[in-house]
């Protein structure tokens, strides 16, 4: 239901860093799961939706705390 709200990007679901590593150019969307420490690695990323409603935890990624990176919540 959600790629036919964006029919031209293409909607990947995974959970494997190895495979996430590999995407990081192209990544422009993440969402929950995504490890926290290739958020600042991921030259494209423009909006990180977080499921909890603190994001405290980007404190400790002075790179991503100087993007322009939007942060949401689902709380």
């Amino acid at each position: 239901q959600i790629q036919s709200y964006a029919p031209h990007m293409d909607l990947i679901v995974t959970q494997d860093r190895a495979r996430i590593e590999a995407l990081l150019p192209d990544i422009e969307i993440a969402v929950c799961s995504f490890p926290h420490d290739l958020l600042g690695r991921a030259p494209n990323l423009r909006w990180f939706q977080n499921w909890g409603a603190g994001v405290d935890w980007l404190r400790r990624y002075p790179n991503v705390q100087a993007s322009d990176l939007i942060v949401t919540n689902g709380s």
